[in-house]
């Protein structure tokens, strides 16, 4: 069985290492991990992600550009992107989103997470 490829993208090498470890560990997924998010594209262009998240706020650039630059590109057109962020986030107009993507608040536990990467990469199965 193929395992679905997770690019993670975020400034924190210590959270993206405790990330990547807890989706490797549930033997389901591969992971890639980027922290400097100038770099993002290129990487998602060598690792062909499946799904990636992104952190909203890094340095030099920020999760939303980077997303904008990877819809732009006919083969991560469908990939579905999701981000985690500390910022608070506006749940009141029901699920969270930046610049139309899905966002969760870190911290988020880890059932939370999975439940939202499986519904996000079957969605696009289903695309």
């Amino acid at each position: 069985m193929i395992k679905p490829r997770i690019l993670i993208v975020d400034d924190e090498p210590a959270f993206i290492r405790l990330l990547s470890l807890v989706l490797e560990r549930t033997g389901r997924y591969s992971v890639r991990q980027e922290s400097e998010a100038t770099r993002a594209v290129a990487v998602a262009e060598d690792f062909h992600p499946d799904l990636i998240v992104l952190d909203f706020i890094m340095p030099r650039t920020d999760g939303l550009s980077i997303a904008q630059q990877l819809r732009s590109d006919p083969q991560f057109s469908e990939v579905p992107i999701i981000f985690l962020s500390a910022t608070v986030l506006n749940t009141t107009a029901g699920n969270p989103t930046i610049g139309g993507f899905p966002a969760y608040t870190k911290p988020i536990g880890v059932a939370d997470l999975l439940k939202a990467i499986d519904r996000h990469l079957a969605a696009a199965q289903c695309n």
